[in-house]
């Protein structure tokens, strides 16, 4: 146990450290190296740590953890790679002295913001409807009669409502809606954005409109909301992952599939999940514990050393094929292969959802121990580069603000513990092409009014 302890303390120091040191360079949390570091925080050392002093209320994968000796062999695998992820961010980050993405207001006209971002969500509403239409409204099941040709560029489009989102937060913080039509367009995209994740049934989604709008907060005043933390805290230990839960379970046993929209009862979720209507009764502490189990990088990695390659092959990389092409829409090229790891992993699993390995867990499977450490350098140097993409794009001024909205739209999508680097790789020139032509296609309508920069005072207000 005490070398559990030991080892897990020392992971979360390392960390510490890390985010200490990018937060003092670059003065604000909104950074990729530092929320992944965060995340991994939970998923792993974190999550070793909750299995090891509570292991029967946990909820681990594979019960008796502690007593196989699995722990400890975890966190070694862990130490290695976040070690790793920690070396390749900042071998790339010590050249940049600033962050331009950090330091700009990117204020921009208020007119065009709120046209462009009214333009976005129109699309964001176009995509959603197709996927009720087809019956892929769910996050984590794919129907038979999915259109593969269409199904990633409806996908692309319909997340460009977290694109709006951002941007009307955005601009409510700086005070800048203030007439009856830009209202409306608030209401509008909160209304579809928040209600729209809770038939999708993904913690991810779920999690994504508060993250947005404390990140959109954290951008204009340069500080965190305590109220605003603490409520999202609560929101996910008492809403976000029971409901995920019981949400999933339903589709598996209710329906055995998707069911059409029509015939779908959210209720049933509601009441299984908060009326105890299972027959399950937890207390405040059981319900964090659970909360907990949602961050459970550590078991999927532990599945992995169980299960590679005895039962699943060594990947040696092959997902890095999406990368090539990727590119190439599906409407263009029909049987273009379908590299999906979480499908291929939860079907291993046998359960008939997508399940994430999480990143150390997909580096552990593409080539077992050195995989981690070279894998997880990777996700370091491709963070850092990420960041200074960002940079790069806000030289143009009429785009700042739409930079911006980018930017914290994708902080979680880029930092989350479930994220995977083969497919990020994958999506990254698609994604680049559709921000690129609806920018274009907006732009060439309605030309922005040209205003000058204004900087951050530095020092005007404080970060806590």
């Amino acid at each position: 146990m005490l070398t559990i302890v030991g080892a897990n303390v020392a992971i979360l120091t390392l960390l510490g450290a890390f985010v200490w040191h990018l937060r003092a360079k670059h003065g604000s949390f909104l950074q990729l190296g530092i929320l992944f570091a965060l995340n991994i925080a939970l998923d792993y050392p974190v999550r070793v740590l909750v299995l090891a002093f509570f292991p029967d209320g946990s909820m681990p994968s594979y019960p008796g953890l502690l007593y196989t000796g699995a722990l400890a062999s975890l966190s070694l695998l862990q130490f290695l790679g976040i070690a790793a992820f920690c070396c390749g961010y900042l071998v790339v980050e010590r050249r940049y002295k600033a962050h331009a993405i950090l330091s700009l207001a990117s204020p921009g006209h208020a007119g065009f913001s709120f046209g462009l971002i009214a333009f976005a969500e129109l699309l964001s509403i176009a995509a959603k409807g197709y996927k009720i239409a087809t019956g892929n409204y769910v996050s984590f099941l794919l129907n038979e009669s999915t259109n593969y040709r269409l199904l990633n560029i409806i996908e692309n489009i319909h997340m460009l409502g977290w694109l709006s989102l951002a941007g009307v937060w955005l601009l409510w913080f700086r005070k800048e809606v203030r007439t009856p039509g830009q209202f409306i367009i608030f209401g509008i995209v909160n209304a579809v954005e928040l209600s729209y994740q809770v038939i999708q049934g993904s913690k991810t989604f779920m999690l994504l409109p508060p993250v947005i709008i404390l990140a959109a907060y954290h951008y204009h005043h340069r500080r965190l909301p305590t109220v605003g933390i603490i409520g999202t805290c609560l929101f996910a230990v008492l809403f976000v992952f029971p409901f995920v839960t019981t949400y999933r379970d339903t589709f598996g046993s209710a329906y055995a599939g998707i069911p059409s929209f029509s015939a779908f009862d959210p209720s049933a979720t509601v009441r299984d999940t908060y009326m105890d209507t299972k027959g399950e009764h937890r207390t405040f502490g059981e319900r964090i514990l659970v909360g907990l189990s949602r961050f459970a990088g550590a078991d999927e990695l532990y599945d992995m050393e169980a299960m590679v390659p005895g039962v699943i092959p060594y990947k040696h990389g092959h997902d890095l094929l999406a990368i090539l092409y990727g590119p190439i829409p599906r409407a263009v090229w029909a049987a273009k292969p379908i590299i999906s790891p979480a499908a291929e992993y939860g079907e291993a699993m046998g359960t008939i959802t997508s399940i994430t390995p999480f990143p150390l867990g997909e580096m552990y499977w593409n080539a077992g121990g050195p995989g981690v450490g070279l894998g997880m350098c990777l996700w370091g140097i491709l963070l850092a580069l990420l960041m200074r993409a960002f940079d790069l794009a806000m030289r143009w001024p009429h785009a700042r603000m739409y930079v911006v909205c980018i930017f914290l739209s994708q902080l979680y999508w880029l930092t989350t513990g479930e994220a995977m680097l083969s497919m990020i790789l994958a999506s990254l020139p698609k994604q680049v092409a559709l921000f690129a032509i609806v920018f274009g296609t907006f732009a060439l309508v309605i030309r922005p009014k040209q205003r000058r920069a204004r900087p951050y005072l530095e020092g005007a207000e404080g970060e806590r």
